[in-house]
């Protein structure tokens, strides 16, 4: 059979027929169909298995009857794929069972989740495997207990209160600790009306249990921000960042909280008060765990390897889900460890998905980068290999025989791995882009097809960099609106518009937005004048900055890793994805810059200067002849690289 936006066939098996689908992704977990969401609970057993779940609907690929679908791994390359091993089958989550967490207890899992009655009131509850010591996990026991939590706290909205994190002991009280998600009522900031601002907050709660079966309490706030405009946190996560909880030294932690409004994660690094149960972050900055399509991610310490690992869920970006049969993606797994200077984190991909490197397909030293003009590594067929697509086929299709009509990856020619080591001679170009200039660059161009299709990753300055333009304003994803002083000249609202977008790592442009141009109806938007902080453009092109008497508009200076997805032929968005990368170092009047690129069929996720930001899109190219790969350089001369192109094998 043959879709409007992909191609599909029917391949036959010893074991059964399967569906074909170039977009399916061949090295990130997923179940062999219907739609999965949140990662829930990944933790790594005695035993030496790494187990994943995530939210999962068994009966389609659209979001309902939300379940939790297991795979297991004994080292992050090879993956078996499971059941599901919770289902919403009892009254108090006959609504679904959400997202939580796994916390091992003397060496045994406990599963923490949210339960939703039929009412949709969010509650929390317990599982526990049948046999802890079945490598595989495969049957779980809801506790008689359950909901272990079973009432809310004062002014929280039942309809918001999801997702409990790992549990960690904390000997400052000898108590387990978790946080929780949560909407509460509270004080408006701007009239002083008594609860009518929802406001996002992580509840902390303990317990003596060490069954965590019962006696939990709500201790405190462990975090809230009143201006986020959300509402609400989901899918919070909470770690010290230089080990596991718990651990001599752990001085600085991690909130990672999940904010619907945007869609996007965002992390704090600060001090946690254990005696208190409250966290503050060091700065007022917080970074995005993934500046592209990727949410609700979760992550726990890996002891075996000494590293803190991380997934996140990626979602569809066009509407043929239904029609193929499957939806979402987890992200690579990816190492989480603290940047420089202890204020921010790095995540980069986790060095054992080098085992999933098949041959170096491309490689070159020292090359030359010609400004305008691509350097070819591959062609638009890539490297294409029969044998290879024939073996990759059959164990996708072995793995998954115990599904009818599994999807299994066509076209192993689009896995591909990319590393490219770039230096450039540092010029005024790239700290002050003339109006209307085309700003300099380098990267890579993916997915190249054999009609002029393809997309660029690459290291650039966003045109108006650093430009303040009256009379203007931009569409794009609103990170904040903060009140301003109406009180202040115009210019010096301006001017502090400008400053709070440079200090928030997250955001690439601004609009101060005058007094008189308030946006009725939503309590985050309905006050004026205000700053407007945007984490994603509607596109890099000059005329995207439309005229408007409401507004000022500005974009940041520094330097970003970029996204451009205008000429890629994709039949989903083609909105640029923009990080901010701050400026690289300089050595001898030469910068740097590294890029991480993983290209699985449909799934892109790429990372600069060993995950100082990253990104994951989606691209629904049609055809399996748009493999291409180049090397770019744009507006600045003297540029090189060093790079290499590895296929990449099946996680099946």
């Amino acid at each position: 059979m043959k879709g409007s936006c992909c191609v599909f066939a029917l391949l036959a098996t010893a074991v059964q027929a399967v569906v074909l689908d170039e977009f399916f992704p061949a090295f990130h977990v997923r179940p062999p169909r219907n739609w999965i969401n949140d990662p829930n609970g990944p933790v790594r057993m005695p035993s030496g298995m790494v187990h994943l779940w995530m939210q999962y609907n068994p009966d389609a690929a659209v979001w309902g009857n939300m379940s939790w679908w297991h795979a297991a791994s004994p080292d992050y390359v090879t993956w078996v794929p499971l059941d599901v091993s919770l289902t919403n089958d009892d009254v108090y989550d006959k609504g679904g069972v959400f997202s939580g967490s796994v916390t091992l207890v003397d060496g045994k899992p406990v599963l923490v989740y949210t339960c939703v009655n039929a009412t949709g009131a969010q509650l929390q509850c317990i599982a526990a495997p049948s046999n802890a010591s079945d490598p595989l996990l495969l049957r779980w026991v809801k506790s008689p207990a359950n909901p272990v939590i079973p009432d809310l706290p004062a002014k929280v909205n039942g309809l918001n209160f999801r997702d409990p994190t790992t549990a960690w002991y904390d000997s400052q009280t000898s108590r387990y600790r978790m946080a929780v998600g949560s909407s509460i009522f509270a004080q408006s900031p701007l009239n002083s009306s008594d609860d009518a601002w929802a406001q996002a907050t992580v509840l902390l709660y303990s317990t003596t249990d060490p069954t965590l079966a019962g006696g939990w309490t709500a201790e405190s706030q462990l975090f809230s921000d009143q201006w986020n405009p959300s509402g609400n946190y989901e899918c919070p996560d909470f770690f010290p960042i230089d080990g596991p909880a718990g651990a001599p030294g752990s001085q600085l932690w991690a909130l990672k909280t999940s904010d619907g409004f945007g869609r996007h994660d965002c992390v704090r690094v600060g001090r946690y008060d254990a005696t208190n149960g409250l966290f503050t972050p060091v700065n007022s900055s917080s970074q995005m765990v993934d500046t592209g399509n990727c949410y609700a991610s979760k992550s726990f310490y890996d002891e075996t390897i000494g590293e803190r690992v991380i997934y996140g869920w990626v979602d569809e970006e066009d509407g043929g889900a239904v029609q193929r049969g499957w939806a979402g993606v987890q992200t690579l797994p990816r190492s989480v460890s603290p940047a420089p200077g202890g204020d921010s984190l790095l995540i980069a991909p986790l060095a054992a998905l080098r085992g999933l490197r098949g041959p170096a397909v491309a490689a070159r030293t020292d090359t030359p980068l010609p400004s305008g003009q691509p350097v070819v590594l591959l062609p638009p067929a890539g490297a294409a290999n029969a044998t290879l697509e024939a073996q990759q086929q059959a164990r996708v299709a072995a793995a998954f025989s115990a599904v009818p009509d599994a999807v299994v990856p066509v076209g192993a020619q689009l896995q591909q791995e990319i590393t490219a080591a770039f230096s450039f001679p540092w010029s005024p170009a790239w700290s002050a882009t003339p109006v209307g200039a085309d700003p300099p660059a380098v990267g890579l161009v993916i997915r190249q097809g054999e009609s002029d299709q393809h997309s660029n990753v690459l290291v650039t300055r966003l045109p108006f960099g650093g430009e303040v333009l009256n009379n203007t304003d931009e569409a794009g994803g609103d990170l904040y609106d903060l009140p301003l002083d109406a009180t202040l000249p115009e210019d010096s609202n301006v001017a502090n518009c400008s400053r709070i977008c440079d200090a928030d790592r997250r955001c690439i442009g601004w609009t101060y937005v005058r007094a008189g141009n308030s946006d009725k109806g939503n309590q985050f938007f309905d006050f004026s004048p205000r700053c407007s902080l945007k984490w994603t453009l509607p596109s890099l092109a000059v005329g995207a900055v439309g005229q408007s008497p409401c507004c000022v508009h500005g974009r940041v200076s520094s330097n970003v890793l970029v996204f451009d997805r205008t000429g890629s032929g994709t039949s989903g968005s083609t909105s640029p994805i923009i990080a901010r990368t701050g400026n690289p170092v300089v050595v001898g009047g030469r910068a740097r810059a590294e890029l991480h690129v993983f290209v699985d069929h449909s799934v892109v996720e790429a990372f600069v200067d060993g995950g100082r930001e990253r990104f994951t899109s989606r691209l629904y190219v049609a055809g399996q002849n748009t493999a291409g790969v180049s090397l770019w350089a744009n507006n600045t001369s003297g540029a090189a690289a060093n790079v290499t192109v590895w296929q990449v094998n099946t996680i099946w």
